[in-house]
């Protein structure tokens, strides 16, 4: 059952710490979220382990999470002043006096409705955004992934911090949606997104869909299927409850006999490293911690369930699947999260998945000797939220036209602009140009 009061309090608070917040300066917002960020990277090993326990995430998965979301942070550090930047846009020549002058504000508090798809990295990337905007937000995580996005919200450093993590049940998201917020960001499914948007509808509050969905992952005809097969592993937690969806795999034709041994093998390699893989969490600092690989070891794994029968994981298997077969069911799952494993001919698979908005892996670098994982180096967000984009949507443009002093003309044309006359007669050309057929 629903805490209804928990999170109408937790909006309360918000609108009153927008306030506060929406009136600090860039530079000094991104002072406090380069403290955050520091705090998310000294517990980093800890959240990571939140993620193992609770969400059955395999150590790498959870680790990536982490060290994205830190990442992010540091992206929005070097790149919230220019595209939060007051610009100024001339009328043109015609109207020479006339100037336009837009602003970046803040929207006001910003609801964050999370999925265990995407446990940190996600929800993270449309909270920092949201806070480099000047907004204040509420957060709701899922039951799988609560502890470890609680424990990331309770480090920002500020005594009154401008994000809040509200407490409730199956409901809070609709109870979040009825409370009339500025703007709403939910992960999920079409069908989740839907049910929130059409209560946000009531209020006119915009909502920003992040799909997330289970894992993807394409086994082509040159593919290293031992390789493959310990990636899929890998990314399967060995107790129930994961934080992802059923993992699909589609097989390239010819692979799909041994590509089943595979996988038969790695998983039963898998079952047996998992008690050695929990208890690396224990152990002292970050490097170690990103060192205890689980399974192949590989930049990015994919996968989710229970242990299936006859010694395989529950994985949906696509066997004898061609590219152009491949891309047209691709195509209905926009913002797909696909690993690709090919020899030769990754980046071909890649350019034509990548044209149906599929986001792909290569993953043709391995982490050794406990390195930082390569794949979270210059994290810029997740999905629809990434880059520039996260910003833009996350605050709201107000445009003044003001009149300015006029130029000193340099050459004759523009001279002639300058007077009463010439402009005049400029605006009855344009008016001629325009008007006759």
């Amino acid at each position: 059952m629903t805490r209804e009061p928990d999170v109408l309090a937790a909006v309360e608070h918000a609108r009153d710490r927008a306030e506060v917040w929406g009136e600090v300066p860039i530079p000094e917002r991104l002072r406090v979220l380069r403290s955050w960020r520091a705090r998310l990277w000294r517990d980093a090993e800890q959240l990571a382990g939140r993620l193992v326990e609770d969400a059955a995430m395999p150590l790498d998965d959870a680790l990536l999470e982490v060290v994205q979301a830190v990442e992010h942070l540091k992206w929005l550090e070097e790149h919230t002043g220019r595209v939060l930047a007051t610009t100024t846009q001339g009328g043109g020549l015609l109207n020479a006096e006339v100037a336009q002058r837009t602003r970046r504000l803040p929207v006001g508090v910003v609801g964050v409705v999370a999925a265990g798809a995407a446990p940190v990295y996600g929800p993270l990337t449309a909270i920092s955004a949201a806070l480099a905007a000047g907004n204040a937000v509420v957060v709701l995580g899922p039951p799988s992934t609560r502890e470890a996005l609680q424990a990331a919200v309770a480090l920002f450093p500020l005594a009154r911090p401008a994000v809040l993590y509200a407490d409730g049940g199956r409901d809070a998201a609709l109870v979040l949606a009825d409370a009339a917020v500025d703007h709403m960001v939910v992960f999920g499914g079409p069908r989740r997104v839907a049910g929130i948007a059409a209560r946000c509808a009531r209020d006119l509050v915009p909502v920003t869909g992040v799909p997330v969905g289970a894992p993807i992952t394409v086994v082509a005809p040159d593919a290293d299927v031992e390789v493959a097969a310990r990636a899929v592993a890998a990314g399967l937690p060995v107790t129930g409850g994961g934080a992802h969806g059923e993992a699909e795999v589609f097989v390239a034709p010819g692979l799909a006999t041994d590509f089943t041994r595979a996988l038969r093998s790695a998983w039963a390699t898998r079952t047996a490293q998992e008690p050695a893989a929990r208890a690396a969490v224990g152990g002292r600092g970050l490097v170690r911690a990103l060192g205890a690989r689980t399974g192949g070891g590989l930049l990015r794994h994919d996968g989710e369930g229970a242990p299936g029968g006859d010694g395989l994981p529950p994985v949906r298997l696509h066997v004898e699947t061609e590219l152009p077969e491949l891309v047209d069911q691709l195509r209905a799952r926009p913002h797909a999260q696909v690993t690709v494993f090919s020899r030769r001919r990754g980046e071909a698979i890649g350019t034509a998945l990548r044209a149906a908005q599929v986001t792909v892996n290569l993953p043709a670098v391995r982490r050794s000797g406990g390195g930082l994982p390569r794949a979270a180096l210059r994290a810029d967000g997740y999905g629809p939220l990434a880059g520039d984009q996260g910003l833009l949507t996350l605050s709201r443009a107000v445009t003044t036209r003001q009149k300015r002093r006029l130029p000193v003309p340099t050459g004759p044309a523009e001279a002639l602009l300058a007077t009463p006359p010439g402009r005049a007669a400029a605006r009855l050309a344009m008016h001629l140009r325009h008007s006759l057929d």
